[in-house]
This record gives C-alpha cells, structure tokens and sequence, in this order.
C-alpha cells in the first residue's frame, strides 16, 4: 500500500514539474511585447513631461519673482533719489532765503544806524524835501575826489545860480563805503520825480528848480555840461548804485 502512495505522489510531483516548465518556455508573440514596451515607454515620457512643466512653472515663478523684486527696488531707488534731490533744492532755497534775509537784516541795521550829518553849510548850499527824498548839503567849487568828500561839487567850468541863463551842473556821490556823508549824498537820488522842486541857496538868495526830466547816460557824455539860453539845474551821479559805470541825470528849470 505504501509503495503505491509513493508511486501516486511521485508521479503528480511529475506532472506539476512539467506543467511549471512549460509555463517558463511559453514565448510571448513580438506585438504583445511591443504593446508593452510602448506602454511603458509612454508612461515615463508622460512623467518626463509632467516633471519638465513643473520645472518651467516653477522657473517661471522664479523669474516673475525676481522681476518684480527689480523692479520694486528700482522704484524705491528712483524715489528715494528724487527724494533727496528735492531735500536739496529745499535746503538751497532755503539757504539762499536765510542769506537773502541775512542781508536785509544787515541793510535794514546800516539804515537805523545814525548817519552823520552836514553841520555846516557856508552860503552855498543845495535841498530837497520831498515825501521820499531828504536832502541838505553844501555845495563846493570843484568835482575832484577831495572836493566830493566835503559836499555836492559844482562844476565850476558851468553857470552860478542866477535868473538869466546858464547851466548849474552838480554831482556828488551815490554811494561811498565811508562814514562821512558826502560819500552818500546823492544815494537815493533815484528817488526824485518829474514835479519835484530843488532849493539852491547861493550868497543869501534862494533859487527854486522844478525837475523837468531825467535820463541816464555814459560816463563821458560831457554834453550835460553844456550851457544854456535858460537859467537850469542839473544835477547827476553815478548808476546804478555801487558802480560808476554810467550816470543818473536831472534836469530842472528855474521856477522861483
């Protein structure tokens, strides 16, 4: 009975062996294996695809990120730049109002400064006395630099005050960085008007002139020196005010 068992079950064992060799040697046909390897072919080009959209999503990102950060720095560059130029036109203008109000504040101490006065006028001497104008000073034979320094100098080539004819040409100084003051007699003559009168007092007797015209001429118009069939005034200094290159004219007629 045993050997009979063994001969059943070593026969099935025989068979089963068979059966798993034959399953080894089965052979595939070629359209099976191509289907397979394009399968799987394809799947690792889908995931190839799918990575490198991923990647150029991700560069995408990247690079908008990084524009936008340039572009975020350069406004904040151009800004802060216009920023601290606009500090610095302030600070000029600035700058030049404290400077412009230093200097008003130095012309306006100059012209509360107690200024001398002529004190003594001999029997020769000229005034105006307008609402803008305040003058008062004697008047010297001669226009040299020493004569200018004592009073408003009479061109003594010219006429003497009287009520015939004749030209009375007189200048003095506009300005003059010195503390007497024949260096600034004519300073705001700029000051007189058309209408405006003159007082002349000349050995006793006082001569009236009405300003008629003024004009402004070079330095060497010596033809202001010319006499005249009517007894006028001229009076002249320098233009404009600090400088001596042209000069400031008035002309006035004898009224009283």
């Amino acid at each position: 009975m045993n050997n009979k068992n063994n001969d059943s079950e070593s026969s099935e064992g025989t068979k089963r062996g068979k059966v798993i060799k034959n399953v080894d040697s089965v052979v595939l046909p070629e359209n099976v294996k191509q289907k397979a390897g394009k399968n799987t072919v394809g799947i690792l080009e889908e995931k190839e695809e799918k990575s490198d959209k991923r990647k150029k999503i991700v560069l995408f990102v990247l690079l908008v990120f990084v524009l936008l950060l340039m572009v975020f720095f350069l406004l904040k560059y151009f800004k802060d730049r216009n920023a601290r130029r606009y500090d610095q036109a302030d600070l000029v203008v600035r700058s030049s109002e404290t400077v412009v109000k230093t200097n008003e504040k130095k012309e306006e101490q100059k012209e509360k400064q107690t200024k001398k006065e002529f004190t003594e006028f001999g029997d020769f001497w000229i005034e105006i006395n307008t609402d803008d104008l305040k003058i008062k000073a004697p008047i010297v034979e001669g226009v040299t630099d020493y004569k200018l320094s004592q009073g408003v100098g009479h061109h003594k080539t010219t006429a003497r005050p009287n009520r015939e004819k004749g030209n009375v040409v007189l200048s003095g100084h506009r300005w003059f960085d010195r503390d007497e003051p024949a260096f600034k007699v004519f300073e705001n003559l700029d000051k007189l008007k058309i209408g405006d009168k003159i007082r002349v007092h000349y050995k006793g007797e006082d001569f009236v002139y009405e300003v008629f015209d003024t004009k402004i001429v070079p330095e060497d118009a010596v033809e202001i020196l010319d006499q005249t069939k009517e007894p006028i005034l001229t009076l002249y200094t320098c233009t404009p005010k600090h400088t001596a290159e042209k000069r400031l004219v008035f002309l006035a007629r004898l009224v009283r």
